[in-house]
């Protein structure tokens, strides 16, 4: 790619960078000539397999002095024939020449034509007025809704635990098939967005791990029968809450290793969805009812995701992402709320395409 457009600001010692490229369905060739000795159900999981290895490319570790993310805007309104679809980066940095070098790797990393899946096109955002459109879009907001792991907690009753709590934590998984979702999202007779970021996270951080042995350990140790003592020689039953707890963080402890990313969903609208859609969509990401859940940010978190959503951040909002738990979570909770492994992210992804049979969801190159 060549001629993309870098947005820059800077403030003290930190220097920010947006640049951006749109993606396209490929109209040329759709899936059934591109594998036609493949069975439907085969041909959806080469395509999976092709977008799951373009994220896997994707992972650059934050340094010491840059960090970056990207984010997927799926856009639609009452006009659009069809879903437009952008690729944004913003990057941190502490020089300027650094977050530009960071960008551009990054921009081509995912938008060059020989890292793309072959269902997929891309040209750079070369103007400054597109790209801010982009950031800016929808406006005005009057809907604001994240789709995050479910959070819940229960007191933990057995004595002597050094956890007042247990959190449960939901889940990103496969889910039911995109095309389904985008075609009742290109319905909206409103403009919204889609955003779907991600924030590389290297999930061998040693105090992450250290952390998260330690919780899975107490909560292991809570989850079973304990042992009567002199002391107390009466029968310790399990804990429930830490029954109800303890397979997050098993999971967890499994799962993050090495190459993560942080992941928000968000579905960004001048009105209100139709709960059915915003259903669905947890329905997509997931299929185990109740492993994700829409979260609506309010009064002040509300003006304050917008403003990140038009600076492409994902800010933790402590009133809102708390949920229902009785009492806020600690750094632990609040890292596992969003860090999800590769495949848990591949379910979050959905490059444009053109299935055969189907009407043509996303715009090409040649609209």
């Amino acid at each position: 790619m060549a001629d993309e457009f870098m947005l820059g600001t800077s403030a003290g010692a930190s220097h920010w960078v947006w640049t951006g490229a749109r993606l396209y369905a490929d109209g040329g060739i759709d899936a059934t000539l591109r594998y036609p000795d493949l069975t439907p159900e085969q041909r959806r999981q080469r395509v999976a397999d092709l977008e799951a290895a373009w994220l896997a490319a994707q992972w650059e570790p934050p340094t010491a002095s840059a960090s970056h993310r990207f984010e997927l805007r799926f856009s639609t309104d009452a006009e659009a024939r069809r879903i437009q679809v952008a690729l944004l980066v913003r990057v941190v940095a502490a020089m300027r020449q650094e977050a530009e070098e960071r960008a551009r790797r990054c921009l081509h990393r995912a938008a060059d034509p020989n890292a793309l899946p072959p269902h997929v096109r891309a040209r750079p955002i070369k103007e400054e007025q597109e790209l801010r459109t982009w950031l800016g879009s929808p406006s005005p907001v009057g809907s604001f809704v994240e789709i995050h792991k479910h959070l819940s907690a229960l007191r933990i009753t057995r004595g002597g635990s050094p956890l007042p709590y247990a959190v449960r934590h939901g889940y990103f998984g496969t889910g039911a098939a995109w095309d389904v979702w985008w075609r009742e999202f290109a319905k909206l007779d409103f403009p919204a967005v889609l955003c779907v970021g991600f924030d590389p996270y290297d999930a061998n951080n040693p105090d992450l791990r250290r952390e998260l042995q330690r919780r899975t350990g107490v909560l292991e140790m809570l989850a079973t029968r304990g042992v009567p003592s002199p002391l107390n020689p009466y029968d310790v039953p399990p804990d429930p809450a830490a029954q109800a707890a303890v397979g997050g963080y098993q999971r967890a402890l499994a799962r993050y290793a090495g190459s993560c990313y942080r992941l928000r969903v968000a579905l960004v609208g001048e009105r209100e969805a139709p709960a059915t859609l915003l259903a669905a969509l947890a329905g997509t990401l997931c299929a185990e009812p109740g492993a994700v859940l829409p979260v609506r940010p309010t009064g002040p978190e509300f003006a304050e995701a917008i403003r990140e959503h038009q600076a492409l951040g994902a800010p933790w909002l402590p009133q809102s992402h708390q949920q229902t738990m009785p009492v806020a979570p600690d750094v632990l909770d609040r890292l596992l709320h969003s860090l999800v492994d590769l495949p848990e992210a591949v379910s979050a992804l959905s490059l444009p395409i053109h299935w055969p049979g189907s009407p043509a969801c996303f715009d090409d190159l040649g609209d």
